[in-house]
């Protein structure tokens, strides 16, 4: 489900993944964003949509990404899931590629499961293989142009009879019968693509037999599939059959009439002249064919291209120089870099051109290698040392390397790697003693490459991962322990305020109600003498069970029940339980003075607002009934999550502080939206005395929400985009 290395086109890695996780979660967006979704990540999308409490708002996300949905289906509850035929035909196919059912697949489903870390790991490198030993050890390679990459302990020895290979190769690719083709003389937009090769190779006077996709550019067709169409296009004179290599990194032959065979075992072996050749990726080293002396190979150049993979590439032609010759082509941007590259603004590229850009990508892949090598090198001298000096069932933990990191240590100020520190700063740690030559020689080839920092030598880093699970397993469930609730009680107060609207100062019976959060995991982060004490909750309310040594965060009653009492001009808000509730309804309609309101905290855009109090109001409230100004410290103590109006927006963000519109100069605004007193009282904001706070309460109210939601996301919410220091336009309302 996430991004992995791939060896080439086709050809991933087995059981490799990227070190970094920044690596693989930008490489699994776009993956995503170009390739869209199967029918069964649609399928798991809509599963996990309709489990959560936003299906409405967020299928509304996936409708607008997706205009070419029929209108029967513009609606969550339109989708009849059951019917698959109708689902990949009518519903499936316009959400294919639409970017906001992308992100809810990847955010919900692909990440949460993928994405993983452990405390700690044990890691080793070629460092290690290379590592000094009793005896030799040796090795083998066509090519020396990684030889600056190798560990200390290992040397390139060059013997004296393959000293002028590399020249030798050049040679013969820089020979008259060599040459470059723009790729404009067969393709418009100048895209190199598996149309534009074909159309290539059949364009040329003499036939093109063989292509040679190192720059893999062909990518929206697999070999068999590029084979078969390029089969159909050649004459019969020319070719009878194709050979390629399957999904499986096997040699085949595939005839006209689509039979496939292995290479091996076909009677295409012993007649090469009759076929067409074509290789990519991985398979262009180490294969050998017995190719025709006259053939002709187009060899593509991609972007980063490396004189290594190159002369590999052109290689195949075992005979290059003796009668075979190869033409090299490119897309319309790689040649632009290639005239970069060469200092030419404008002309013909030419095979020289070509082979020193390579030679070019090939110096800047080297030095783009050397901090990872050089990490790599410190990590072994470390674990050279510790595997010496510390015995027994200690040495393993010793050599353990920290995985798991915080946003703080990941990108931190004052984040720098312990090898960097090492290598640049010239410092030293006692895991290194004894080993000061072997860090010298890695300081020194720095040096050469003039390596000034190692800020991207994670982002290379590749691994494959090793776990023992331990399958043995002895589980204990351990429930939370059981609490006793709190008797319900209707106290006297609460009866006399029904009655007269009278508060007694001294009862502890009323209390604020945000101080009724102090025994919560909220409290932390709250101002506790900036929040306004006119909204109350009774002790019924408050108390749900009896007082514990932990938080009571799994034990907060939701806010249903609200009972106002006016006098002169202000309005009075006690917030009560559903007992008192009950119990006080015949006193409300006996005295008349208070009423009772039904309250419920929007959680969702399509539900309709009862901030207003007045729904089933007991008694009804009149025409000219208003709701208070302190229902917004209701929404927010109930958890409220969409906000009715962008009025009450604008006044929401005046209550909290929080910038409500694109700041000016003079305005200094924090990452999450608060608007320092300072700026408050220099800026043309009217918040002055709207703002009681001093410090930033979006950490409390984001606190309130997630105890209140249970921890279910609200991110796309209106309080979610307030909180994440958004500002919301008009038209979201």
């Amino acid at each position: 489900m996430l991004a992995v290395p791939y060896h080439a086109k086709d050809n991933p890695a087995p059981r490799a993944e990227f070190s970094h996780p920044d690596v693989a979660i930008v490489l699994t967006c776009l993956s995503y964003y170009y390739g869209g979704l199967s029918d069964q990540q649609i399928y798991a999308s809509f599963e996990a949509l309709l489990q959560s409490d936003f299906a409405a708002e967020e299928y509304a996300r996936w409708v607008k990404d997706a205009p070419g949905l029929p209108v029967p289906f513009r609606e969550v509850s339109g989708v009849n899931l059951s019917n698959v035929e109708q689902c990949r035909r009518d519903v499936f196919r316009p959400l294919r590629s639409a970017k906001s059912i992308i992100d809810f697949y990847m955010a919900n489903i692909v990440f949460p499961k993928e994405m993983k870390e452990f405390p700690n790991k044990l890691s080793s490198s070629g460092w290690d293989i290379a590592q000094e030993k009793e005896h030799p050890t040796t090795g083998f390679s066509g090519t020396n142009d990684s030889r600056y990459v190798l560990p200390l302990s290992i040397a390139q020895g060059d013997l004296p009879p393959q000293l002028p290979t590399n020249a030798k190769v050049l040679d013969c690719l820089l020979r008259p019968e060599n040459s470059f083709v723009d790729i404009r003389q067969v393709s418009d937009t100048g895209v190199l693509d598996a149309e534009s090769l074909i159309q290539m190779a059949l364009s040329r006077e003499r036939s093109v037999r063989v292509i040679l996709d190192v720059g893999a550019q062909v990518l929206e067709l697999r070999n068999e599939e590029m084979v078969r169409k390029w089969l159909c296009l050649v004459p019969d004179s020319i070719a009878q059959a194709a050979i390629f290599f399957d999904h499986n990194n096997e040699l085949c032959v595939s005839s006209r009439d689509g039979t496939v065979d292995l290479f091996l075992v076909s009677p295409f072996a012993k007649q090469m002249d009759k076929c067409i050749v074509f290789l990519g990726g991985a398979n262009l080293i180490g294969t050998h064919l017995d190719l025709p002396e006259d053939s002709i190979a187009i060899v593509t150049v991609g972007p980063g291209l490396t004189k290594d993979r190159l002369m590999q590439a052109c290689w195949r032609l075992r005979k290059l120089g003796k009668g075979q010759s190869v033409v090299f082509c490119c897309s319309v941007e790689v040649q632009r870099r290639i005239l970069d590259s060469s200092g030419k603004i404008r002309g013909i590229i030419e095979v020289a051109d070509v082979l020193g850009w390579c030679i070019a990508n090939t110096c800047a892949q080297t030095k783009k290698c050397i901090p990872l090598w050089a990490t790599q090198g410190v990590r072994h001298q470390r674990r050279h040392v510790l595997s010496s000096t510390v015995e027994g069932g200690q040495r393993a933990t010793s050599m353990l390397e920290v995985e798991a990191r915080s946003l703080q240590q990941r990108y931190g100020s004052e984040d720098t790697q312990r090898e960097e520190q090492i290598l640049l700063q010239n410092t030293m740690e006692e895991s290194l003693v004894g080993r000061e030559k072997q860090l010298a020689d890695i300081r020194a080839k720095c040096r050469e490459f003039d390596i000034a920092s190692f800020g991207t030598a994670t982002l290379q880093e590749e691994q494959e991962r090793e776990l023992s699970p331990e399958n043995e397993r002895e589980r204990q469930v351990e429930l939370p322990p059981a609490l006793q609730p709190c008797t319900h009680s209707v106290h006297h107060d609460v009866r006399r305020f029904i009655a007269d609207g009278v508060i007694v100062q001294s009862s502890n019976v009323f209390r604020p109600a945000f101080a009724t959060l102090r025994n919560t995991s909220a409290f932390e982060y709250c101002e506790a003498t900036a929040w306004p004490d006119d909204l109350l909750v009774t002790a019924d309310f408050a108390q749900t069970v009896e007082a514990s040594n932990g938080l009571s965060d799994s034990f907060l009653r939701p806010v249903n029940w609200v009972v106002s009492y006016k006098y002169e001009k202000r309005i009075q808000l006690v917030v009560l339980s559903p007992h008192e509730a009950q119990e006080l309804l015949p006193y409300i309609r006996r005295h008349k003075h208070a009423s009772l309101h039904v309250y419920s905290p929007r959680l969702n855009v399509s539900v309709k607002s009862l901030e207003d109090l007045s729904f089933c109001a007991v008694p009804a409230v009149d025409a000219s009934w208003s709701a208070p100004k302190i229902v917004r410290q209701l929404n927010i103590f109930a958890g409220q999550v969409y906000i009715r109006d962008y009025e009450e927006y604008q006044s929401l963000c005046k209550f909290l502080g929080l910038c409500s519109r694109p700041p000016d100069d003079r305005t200094k605004v924090e990452c999450d939206g608060f608007i320092s007193p300072l700026s408050i009282a220099m800026s043309d904001y009217n918040i002055t005395r709207a703002c009681p706070f001093t410090t930033s309460p979006v950490a409390f109210v984001r606190k309130i929400i997630a105890l209140r939601r249970k921890g279910q996301s609200f991110k796309n919410s209106h309080f979610g985009m307030i909180l994440s220091g958004e500002l919301i336009l008009e038209e979201h309302f």
